[in-house]
């Protein structure tokens, strides 16, 4: 359950493994164009999550194809997935030969991605023998060992498992299926958790390889499985405890309860200022549903005061060309907004990325146009009103 707001993926890499695993446990045709249909429609809610699943679905379909498949009934196979994942995928391929601009967007993004030669901002990654010992508290100093621990353990069983279950089908001899399907998601998955190494991330992709652990176990006698399921309880919670939200408004500090679309939350109280600032922001500059533009972070900011964002782009965390940023500038113009909200933070310590650097064309657009509002609070939230509204 964390982090909090990314639950739906790690419930898609849970859902990858029953799937695969149903393909696994009885290889028929309906089951090849099922699992192909499933992988289409989870790539529908993230593009990541479709890649590895034709990644490890292509891997289970070769495994299941050594001893004595012809090259024409792996073809088979494969025709039978991928007309699956046509289909599921048809939400995408609809849209964009129906909405006009969509489909242009979705291939700018992928391009996107391969100008960048990266799917996210990268972390030094946190290997156990690169913790500061002499500097840590013993719970720290743990912590930080056992997160190092699942970082390696991600690689190490990916390869491991992969190998065991290629050599157990080559021999002719059973292997939990679940296994299987964990085995050649983890890799993938593990791509997910290297691409920004922290301990978010390696909450994403960190399913596949526990599903194939407690499958491992499975297979153990009660002398060791125990024990060991025990140990690897411990250090999951161990290492998450301090990251979860229930844990820390429990025994770290006081949350405050705001209420959120009809829900109450539970939250620290930096959030739940920042969510008055926002509502403050939004009756004295946007009143009657007019709308704004917050960046480069909170994009949760809309669905909070239940607007659309006028810009496509509501994560800005990379450069953008000259001419993307034209195109947000004439959003931006349309839209007419209220107030713009700028956090001025460098992410990761890197001046280069504050939104000034990143969107330069649009940071001038804003001060061309807007006036700043002073905000004493927090010298990183620069707010500008539209010019002409008094409030």
């Amino acid at each position: 359950m964390f982090p909090r707001h990314k639950l739906f993926d790690l419930s898609i890499s849970i859902f990858l493994v029953g799937v695969l695993t149903y393909l696994v446990t009885n290889p028929t045709p309906k089951r090849y164009f099922l699992t192909g249909a499933c992988v289409g429609l989870i790539a529908v809610f993230g593009r990541n999550h479709g890649v590895y699943g034709v990644a490890a679905s292509v891997g289970v379909i070769a495994w299941l194809s050594i001893n004595g498949s012809s090259f024409s009934d792996f073809a088979r196979k494969v025709a039978l997935w991928g007309s699956g994942l046509a289909f599921g995928f048809s939400p995408v391929i609809l849209m964009a030969l129906l909405i006009p601009g969509f489909g242009a967007a979705f291939l700018d993004s992928i391009q996107f991605l391969f100008d960048h030669k990266a799917t996210n901002l990268p972390l030094p990654i946190p290997w156990p023998w690169t913790v500061k010992v002499a500097s840590a508290a013993p719970g720290l100093l743990i912590r930080d060992v056992l997160v190092g621990m699942f970082f390696l353990g991600l690689l190490v069983f990916g390869a491991l498992s992969l190998g065991w279950a290629i050599h157990r089908r080559i021999k002719r001899k059973t292997i939990p299926p679940a296994l299987v399907a964990s085995a050649f998601l983890a890799l993938p998955y593990a791509h997910y958790a290297f691409s920004r190494a922290d301990v978010g991330h390696l909450a994403h992709g960190i399913f596949p390889m526990l599903l194939g652990c407690l499958a491992v176990l499975s297979t153990l006698s009660a002398r060791y499985k125990w024990p060991l399921a025990i140990l690897l309880c411990i250090s999951s919670f161990w290492t998450m405890a301090a990251f979860h939200p229930g844990w820390n408004c429990a025994v770290t500090y006081q949350c405050t309860p705001v209420e959120v679309s009809g829900s109450r939350l539970e939250v620290d109280a930096g959030t739940a200022n920042d969510i008055a600032f926002l509502r403050t922001l939004d009756e004295q500059y946007a009143p009657d549903g007019r709308q704004f533009v917050v960046a480069p972070f909170w994009p949760g900011a809309y669905a909070l005061l239940e607007r659309e964002s006028p810009v496509w782009e509501i994560f800005a965390l990379f450069p953008r060309s000259a001419s993307f940023e034209e195109k947000e500038i004439e959003r931006i113009e349309a839209a007419s907004p209220g107030f713009i909200f700028i956090f001025d933070l460098a992410l990761d310590g890197r001046d280069a990325l504050r939104f000034r650097n990143t969107h330069p064309m649009t940071y001038q657009y804003v001060l061309d146009n807007f006036d700043p509002v002073f905000h004493a609070e927090s010298p990183a939230y620069q707010i500008f009103k539209s010019r002409g509204n008094g409030r």
